[in-house]
């Protein structure tokens, strides 16, 4: 059996801004995979680090009224790189199966800027 595999960018080399607000990507729809789809998820501090360390998070939204996402929920924690200089880290959380909509947060550093990246891959087709 082959698998046909596909890979979105959710954030691409998106720069968190140093005390920006959170910020979120778009929602994205889960409709066309296949369990076993993941958020692959990164940040990168500059050469200088943050103060106070940059953040990026997934949430799974649920669509109570049938026109949209209604609620957010917290899925898999914060994830954060630390202060040093340079210091970058990645990481990789199961989308679970039965979830229609997820979206990608990041945020809460302060004096430096840190870049994000957040990758959606995903099983759409069986053959």
């Amino acid at each position: 059996m082959a698998l046909t595999k596909t890979i979105e960018a959710v954030l691409n080399t998106n720069t968190m801004t140093a005390g920006a607000a959170t910020a979120y990507s778009s929602t994205i729809t889960t409709t066309n995979a296949y369990s076993g789809s993941i958020i692959c998820l990164k940040i990168t501090n500059g050469a200088t680090g943050p103060t106070v360390a940059g953040q990026i998070f997934v949430e799974i939204g649920v669509d109570e009224a049938g026109g949209g996402v209604d609620q957010w929920y917290a899925w898999g924690g914060s994830f954060s790189p630390g202060t040093a200089n340079n210091g970058s880290q990645s990481w990789v959380v199961d989308i679970p199966l039965g979830t229609e909509y997820f979206r990608v947060g990041r945020g809460s550093n302060t004096d430096e800027d840190c870049v994000c990246e957040a990758w959606f891959e995903r099983v759409t087709a069986l053959s």
